[in-house]
C-alpha cells in the first residue's frame, strides 16, 4: 500500500481490549494468569511461614476449585462487559442494532479462527444500512475491523472500498474531514496502482468516481464556487465509461453533489433564510442547482432508489426555499412529504 500507512488508518485494540476479548487464545491467558498469579501468592505465604492450604490432597482440590471458581467470574465479567446494553427509551432500535452488529463484528475478529471473509461479507451488506441509519460512529468502526480483513486477504479493491466510505465519508460526517481526506488519497492511490498493474473495470472505475466525488464535496467550502464546480468534471467524465445502469447512478449522485454544493454557496451569500430574486446573477444560479437536483431525483426514480430520491428532493426544496416566487416550493414540499412517508414504511 502506498500514501497514509495502515497502521495510521486503523486503530489497533488494545491490549487490554484482546485480554477482555472472547476469543479463545484470550480465555486461556486469562486462565493461565489466573493460576499463576494464585500460585505466586500461596508460594509468597509459604514463604512465611503462612500456610494457606493444607499440605494434602485436599489442597490440591481446593487449589483448582479456587482457580475454577475465579476464571468462571472472571468469564461472567467479559459476558457482561461484551452484552449489548438492554433497549430503553433513551435507545431507539436502531442505535440497538447498531451496537450489536459491531459487536457480532468484533466477535468474528477476535475468534481464534478468524473469519475475514465473514467480517467482509457483514460490512458488505451493512454499510450502506448504517449510512441510512446515520450510524457514523458505528460504520467507521466496523470499517477499521473490515480493512484490516481485507489486508490479510490482499483484496486490494475491497480495501479501497472501505477507505472510501467507511473509513472516508464517514468519518467526514463524524467531523474528522482531515483523516477522511487522507483516507480517500490512500484509496485512490491504490485505485491507479490496480489499474496500472492489470488494466482499468467497472468496479475501479465506479471506485474513482466515488472517491472524487467525495473529495469535492469536502473540499467545496474551501474553495471558489467555479473550482469547485469544476472537481466534478473528471468523475463525469469517468461516468461516461460505465454502462447503464451504473451510468446512471454516477451521474445523479454527481449532480446531486454539485446541486449542493451550489446551495453551500448561496447559503453563505443569503443565509439560511434569505431569498433570492430569479431575474439576479444568484437566481440564475439558484436554477442550474434546481435543475441539477431534480434530474438527480428522476434519475433515483427511474432507478427504484427511493432513499435517494428523497434525499435530492429534499435538497431541491431547500434550494426554492430560497426562491421569491413559492408555488415550485410547495409543490416540491407536498411531494416531500409523502415520499418520506413511503421511505419509512420501506425500512420497517
Amino acid at each position: 500500500m502506498t500514501g497514509v500507512p495502515l497502521p495510521e488508518v486503523v486503530r489497533r485494540r488494545s491490549l487490554g481490549e484482546w485480554a477482555a476479548s472472547e476469543g479463545f487464545l484470550a480465555r486461556c491467558t486469562r486462565l493461565a494468569t489466573i493460576a499463576g498469579l494464585s500460585w505466586g501468592v500461596i508460594q509468597f505465604a509459604d514463604r512465611f511461614s503462612v500456610k494457606v492450604l493444607p499440605t494434602s490432597s485436599t489442597g490440591v482440590v481446593i487449589f483448582v476449585m479456587g482457580i475454577a471458581i475465579a476464571f468462571l467470574l472472571a468469564e461472567l465479567l467479559v459476558v457482561l462487559r461484551s452484552r449489548p446494553s438492554p433497549l430503553s427509551e433513551a435507545r431507539s432500535p436502531e442505535e440497538v442494532f447498531a451496537v450489536a452488529l459491531l459487536q457480532y463484528a468484533r466477535t468474528l475478529a477476535s475468534s481464534g479462527n478468524r473469519r475475514d471473509q465473514a467480517i467482509l461479507e457483514l460490512r458488505r451488506w451493512s454499510s450502506r444500512l448504517l449510512h441510512l441509519m446515520r450510524a457514523s460512529k458505528e460504520r467507521s468502526e466496523l470499517g477499521q475491523i473490515a480493512l484490516t480483513a481485507a489486508a490479510a486477504i490482499k483484496d486490494k479493491e475491497t480495501q479501497a472500498s472501505i477507505l472510501i466510505d467507511d473509513l472516508g465519508w464517514a468519518l467526514h460526517e463524524s467531523g474528522d474531514t482531515q483523516t477522511a481526506l487522507a483516507n480517500i488519497n490512500e484509496a485512490l492511490s491504490i485505485i491507479d496502482d490496480k489499474i496500472a498493474a492489470s488494466g482499468t473495470s467497472d468496479t475501479l472505475i465506479d471506485l474513482k468516481i466515488k472517491a472524487l466525488r467525495h473529495t469535492a464535496n469536502m473540499c467545496a467550502s474551501s474553495s471558489k464556487l467555479d473550482d469547485a464546480r469544476r472537481a466534478f468534471d473528471e468523475p463525469r467524465r469517468l461516468a461516461q465509461l460505465l454502462p447503464v445502469p451504473d451510468h446512471d447512478l454516477q451521474n445523479a449522485q454527481l449532480d446531486h453533489s454539485e446541486a449542493y454544493v451550489i446551495l453551500g454557496h448561496l447559503e453563505a451569500r443569503v443565509g439560511t433564510t434569505g431569498q433570492i430574486d430569479p431575474s439576479g446573477a444568484l437566481g440564475i444560479l439558484l436554477a442550474e442547482a434546481v435543475a441539477l437536483a431534480e434530474g438527480a431525483e428522476e434519475s433515483f426514480a427511474t432507478l427504484v432508489d427511493s432513499e435517494r430520491e428523497a434525499k435530492a428532493l429534499s435538497l431541491k426544496v431547500r434550494l426554492l426555499s430560497h426562491d421569491t416566487r413559492k408555488q415550485g416550493y410547495r409543490e416540491a414540499s407536498t411531494r416531500l412529504e409523502r415520499l418520506m412517508t413511503e421511505v419509512a414504511r420501506d425500512l420497517r
